[in-house]
């Protein structure tokens, strides 16, 4: 396990200096349940300023349309910097044959 813990440091401190919205992206993933709560979204990007969070779930989306100023002051205590100043909530819907595909149902 330790190992993964230093790939992982390795990785974080890479990237702080390579490109820092990236780095914030990660960051922001990794403690989500800080700012967010349980539900995951399915990505997240920072670009200028706006993160922009994509979730199939609507009750994730209805959170943090609700929350967004919440959202901000916690990524941003996150982050330890000024770096998020406005939030989009983008919905994405799951294909239908996605619903119900069941790989584990297919014994013939």
């Amino acid at each position: 396990m330790k190992g993964a813990l230093d790939l992982d440091l390795a990785l974080m401190n890479f990237l702080k200096d390579y490109d820092e919205e990236i780095w914030c992206e990660f960051i922001l993933m990794k403690n989500w349940k800080k700012i967010g709560g349980r539900r995951l979204p399915t990505s997240i990007k920072l670009r200028n300023g706006v993160l922009r969070i994509v979730s199939y779930d609507s009750t994730l989306r209805f959170f943090v349309e609700c929350n967004k100023s919440r959202i901000i002051k916690s990524a941003n205590d996150v982050i330890g910097k000024e770096v998020v100043k406005d939030v989009v909530v983008q919905g994405v819907e799951i294909p239908i044959f996605k619903k119900f595909n069941s790989k584990g149902n297919r014994k013939r």
